[in-house]
């Protein structure tokens, strides 16, 4: 069975991964994510600096338990394997933010690929890249990549 994973505190309330004491932490772990300003000591869950913690500090903060850890650190923040509790608890927030942000550009998806195929990569890569005024080009091998004198790309 397929179970959808939460991503935000409504999605917490309603998923069947855990049971009610663990829905309302995890409840109010993503509502903390979605008010963390990282220039308001006020927004840090007990006067935590996120920049200064590893993750795992954050995640006794909110008493998680070790299935919701593991589902927020692999299926929403993306990471494959038990590191990211050591990690500064701030690249962490960040990588969450960045799936539920997505999540509300794609709507019950992150990926862009259930909604438009996994066609849509390349062509939302194409895209991107002439906003930014580059050139995509397929089945084209490169050859070296030419650096500026401060050592950023500026051609292939």
């Amino acid at each position: 069975m397929i179970d959808k994973v939460p991503a935000n505190d409504t999605e917490a309330l309603k998923s069947n991964l855990m049971g009610w004491n663990e829905k309302r932490k995890c409840k109010n772990f993503f509502q903390f994510v979605q008010s963390y300003e990282q220039d308001n000591p006020k927004t840090w869950p007990g006067h935590m600096n996120l920049q200064k913690i590893p993750f795992e500090s954050l995640i006794k903060e909110f008493g998680l338990s070790t299935n919701t850890v593991d589902f927020i650190g692999h299926a929403v923040a993306l990471y494959t394997n038990e590191d990211f509790k050591k990690n500064p608890a701030i690249e962490v927030y960040k990588k969450i933010v960045l799936y539920m942000n997505s999540m509300g550009a794609y709507g019950d998806s992150p990926f862009i690929y259930p909604i438009y195929g996994l066609a849509g990569i390349p062509e939302g890569f194409s895209r991107k890249c002439a906003l930014f005024g580059g050139t995509f080009m397929l089945n084209k091998k490169v050859d070296k990549f030419i650096f500026d004198d401060n050592g950023k790309v500026c051609g292939v």
